[in-house]
């Protein structure tokens, strides 16, 4: 090979490792304009929907549910209200897919299809009575007309439930089921002796028949007692004075019989929507607009009566510290891991440098022996042209096939390169000097 096929062989590698640099720009450019289009695109979020219900039209559930509406709309979440009957029905319809998400009182039994998406808030059973009988014990309700709501509500059976436990069986009262809107369109006379209202506080309805027809709150403190059989059960307080001052509705702290209101949603429904779903509820103005608590999202955990959504899963999870002690030991092993690494490629960097300095090593001694014939020969006369010829075509042969190695990236240090050249020039300068006549 001759020294200009050497050179061009340096040109070429050259060329190569300049196309590679530009081909990595393009690569680099096309990415970062793909990021740019994602980012973009990610902009444009559809707006989702969702169908939903809360129940009776005229309950406190209903207008919890309406205020959600209006949260969940600067989420990109549209939620249709559908009303039902009550509790059970929205269970059926949420079960059987006709229905989303419904909010619905704790306590009764579920379907595989449901998920609970959260926990919100204790639901206070209300027995409302005609003043007559409100300062009477409970068998004063033996004979009475008891409206129980709708047959489809969860109100109807957490009342048989304490009814029960008062020792009253169906046919020891007169067993009713008028809707709200039906109670409110009755004249006063016509109106059961009692009535029962599962609802967070202030429930409206209870309000109404407080202030327009007189009716007295019924203490009910077996809340500690049905939690014993029933776990979604639990002991509840109306304060003094929540629904009148004069005069006094109740006058003092009445206990009652509680439930958790519940979120829950079909098992289908996209973890997307849940979690906008979820957004609107606790990281909204939500429970400010409805004068509520502030509502806890882990309390799920505590008091959930169906599987969880998986959205509900992320969500609760995404407020999890990033730095655990559980963290901090994967990063120590990842620390000590990346430190050998570090080691075993710096070493392998140390080999491989050493190993280009001792390839290029052994093309020096050949041109250094080279130099040393042409010396010995020098001294012998004994230089003819043939000879002459035969060192040329040696150093050009060693030269060439150094670039191209050097080119191809066998062999290491622009420096190192140099000098081999260098010393190459010298010996073909001392061979020309050896051929002049003396």
């Amino acid at each position: 090979m001759s020294g200009s096929d050497g050179e061009m062989s340096f040109m070429d590698g050259f060329a190569k490792r300049v196309r590679r640099t530009r081909l990595m720009t393009f690569v680099i450019i096309a990415m970062a304009l793909m990021t740019v289009y994602f980012l973009v695109r990610g902009a444009g979020v559809p707006t989702l929907q969702l169908n939903m219900t809360a129940g009776d039209t005229l309950g406190h559930r209903h207008h919890l549910a309406e205020l959600l509406v209006e949260e969940a709309r600067s989420q990109k979440l549209k939620l249709n209200l559908v009303p039902t009957k009550g509790s059970e029905e929205a269970i059926a319809d949420v079960a059987a897919g006709r229905l989303h998400v419904a909010l619905v009182q704790g306590g009764l039994s579920g379907r595989e299809e449901i998920r609970e998406v959260a926990v919100l808030l204790i639901e206070p059973l209300h027995l409302l009575v005609k003043p007559s009988i409100a300062a009477g014990a409970y068998d004063s309700l033996q004979g009475k007309r008891l409206n129980l709501s709708t047959p489809a509500s969860g109100t109807r059976q957490l009342s048989l439930e304490v009814l029960q436990l008062m020792g009253l069986k169906p046919g020891d009262y007169i067993d009713e089921s008028h809707p709200y809107a039906e109670l409110k369109d009755m004249a006063a006379e016509a109106l059961p002796d009692g009535v029962f209202i599962v609802s967070a506080l202030p429930s409206s309805f209870a309000e109404w028949l407080i202030e327009e027809r007189g009716y007295r709150l019924m203490p009910l403190p077996f809340g500690d007692s049905l939690a014993l059989r029933d776990r979604a059960v639990q002991d509840a307080v109306i304060p003094a004075y929540a629904y009148s001052v004069m005069p006094p509705v109740p006058p003092e702290a009445v206990h009652t019989v509680g439930t958790w209101l519940s979120l829950i949603a079909h098992r289908d429904v996209p973890e997307a929507a849940v979690m906008r779903l979820l957004e609107a509820t606790f990281d909204s103005e939500f429970a400010l607009r409805s004068q509520i608590s502030k509502l806890d999202a882990h309390e799920i955990l505590r008091r959930r009566e169906f599987p969880l959504h998986p959205a509900t899963t992320i969500y609760l999870n995404r407020n999890q510290p990033v730095i655990t002690g559980e963290v901090i030991e994967s990063l120590e092993n990842l620390r000590s891991f990346i430190v050998s690494g570090l080691v075993a490629l710096f070493l392998l960097w140390r080999w491989y440098r050493s190993r280009g300095a001792i390839g290029l090593e052994r093309f020096l001694d050949e041109v250094t022996h080279i130099e040393q014939e042409i010396i010995q020969s020098q001294k012998q006369a004994a230089i003819t042209p043939e000879k002459a010829l035969y060192f040329a075509e040696h150093l050009t042969r060693l030269k060439s096939e150094a670039l191209e190695q050097f080119s191809s990236g066998k062999l290491q240090g622009d420096t190192a390169m140099n000098a081999f050249l260098t010393h190459v020039a010298d010996v073909r300068h001392c061979l020309h000097n050896a051929q002049l006549p003396h």
